[in-house]
């Protein structure tokens, strides 16, 4: 078994944090698991990745189109690394956009990918969370990394149970701010539900919406 994760980011996010929790629960989990050194600028505003690669691997660097899991901790980040993941993979990506030296200082605008993650949606299974909102109502806006491993910890694709996670929170962590991360971890694995209301109400509206039409259009007959 191989499973191959990329965790994309700014520096300053808690990208090196995140593939370490990761890295402590696949230990926990009894894994062999291998991570790879930063890629990218380490320094604040620079683009950072760590590569976690888990199971029957040596080496720390993962071959492009073989991600398993993808984790953009800012958005940009997050979306030009999916070319790099597998047919049927699973993309989180945090909803946080923070502009890079490299835009900013020509002056560009941040860009819009919706029809990138329109065409990608066709092959991967993509998600979309406010993590730092919600690692807001932990308390602290840093937990972010534990919101996005509580919301992984609810999917079925992953490898760990919620313990294995919270072990590595708990050897990373103390104090409140082990309390935070905790509180940020269990509020993640809500998001899957949220998420799911989130679409049951869009369907509901649409379907509202197309009730309405169908009775005007009979109005006018």
């Amino acid at each position: 078994m191989k499973y191959n994760i990329i965790i994309a980011g700014i520096g300053g996010q808690g990208v090196v944090t995140c593939g370490s929790l990761i890295s402590k629960a696949a230990i926990h989990a009894g894994l062999n698991v291998v991570m790879s050194e930063i890629h990218g600028l380490a320094q604040r505003g620079g683009s950072v990745s760590v590569e976690v690669r888990i199971g029957d691997v040596s080496g720390p660097i993962i071959p492009n189109g073989e991600g398993d899991l993808l984790i953009g901790l800012e958005y940009m980040e997050g979306v030009r690394n999916i070319p790099r993941m597998k047919t049927g993979s699973l993309v989180i990506l945090s909803k946080e956009k923070l502009t890079p030296v490299s835009l900013s200082m020509r002056g560009e605008e941040y860009p819009d990918f919706n029809e990138t993650l329109d065409e990608a949606a066709k092959k991967l299974k993509i998600y979309e969370i406010d993590a730092e909102l919600i690692a807001m109502e932990a308390g602290d806006k840093r937990t972010s990394n534990s919101v996005i491993l509580g919301f992984l910890s609810s999917r079925e694709e992953t490898l760990f149970k919620d313990s294995d996670f919270l072990n590595a929170i708990d050897s990373m962590f103390s104090g409140n701010a082990m309390l935070m991360n905790h509180r940020a971890f269990e509020l993640g694995s809500l998001e899957k539900t949220r998420f799911s209301l989130r679409k049951l109400n869009e369907s509901l509206i649409k379907y509202e919406e197309e009730e309405k039409k169908k009775l005007h259009s009979q109005k006018t007959l």
